[in-house]
């Protein structure tokens, strides 16, 4: 009886290693790589209805679903340990520089509270700075949020309002903030698939209103 608390005591390392051992941090995507990661995105773009004023007339614009095209660098600036792209850690801060293009047509334009059919487009060529968390729910599973701001390039333009030709056209640059949420899946060491969401609002353009967009995504992450 006397040889058991030595015994204990002798066994406690081993047990305590044991235990750490057997709860390791998350380990996900890309363990192996530097942290930094590439995202290329696509899917559909939604641009609620804009009123604002042109030459004068002022009218209100109802779009089509659009699509965008968009590619994401990253780069982690601070991470739990051992944390690389989704993994090792259980979260980390990551600064980004994104750009994307993004494509919508008209669908009508209401003039005098009278609405016709019409023809023309609007595109936004965006670049941002983003702060970005991402989190790791499991092994394989990652969620991710985040804000930024920069600068969008519009280019809009009227072919026809009804059966009347028209031939508007206007680009200007102006600010641009943003949030961003998304769920990823590990496939690889190096890579994720994903979905996501991203919220974009133009501030104060020519047209004396802002350009909101609403941007639902497919997305592949790629670390090295």
């Amino acid at each position: 009886m006397n040889n058991i608390p030595r015994t204990i005591l002798r066994l406690a390392p081993i047990l305590g290693a044991a235990l750490l051992g057997s709860t390791p941090p998350i380990a996900h995507a890309a363990d192996n790589a530097s942290g930094s990661y590439l995202t290329v995105n696509g899917g559909s773009s939604i641009v609620p209805d804009v009123t604002g004023t042109a030459s004068g007339v002022t009218a209100t614009v109802n779009f089509s679903s659009g699509y965008t095209v968009g590619l994401t660098a990253g780069y982690p600036l601070y991470a739990t340990d051992a944390y690389s792209l989704s993994g090792g850690g259980n979260w980390a801060l990551n600064a980004e520089l994104e750009t994307a293009y993004i494509y919508n047509t008209f669908d009508s334009v209401s003039v005098l509270g009278v609405s016709f059919a019409s023809g023309g487009h609007l595109r936004q060529i965006p670049v941002l700075a983003n702060l970005v968390m991402t989190y790791n729910i499991t092994d394989k599973w990652s969620a991710y949020c985040g804000l930024g701001g920069g600068i969008s390039f519009i280019d809009l333009h009227v072919n026809s309002i009804g059966p009347i030709p028209v031939g508007f056209s206007n680009s200007e640059t102006d600010g641009v903030i943003q949030a961003k949420i998304g769920l990823r899946y590990s496939l690889s060491d190096h890579s994720e698939v994903g979905i996501g969401y991203k919220y974009q609002n133009v501030l104060n353009t020519s047209y004396g209103t802002d350009v909101e967009t609403h941007l639902f995504l497919l997305e592949f992450n790629w670390s090295f």
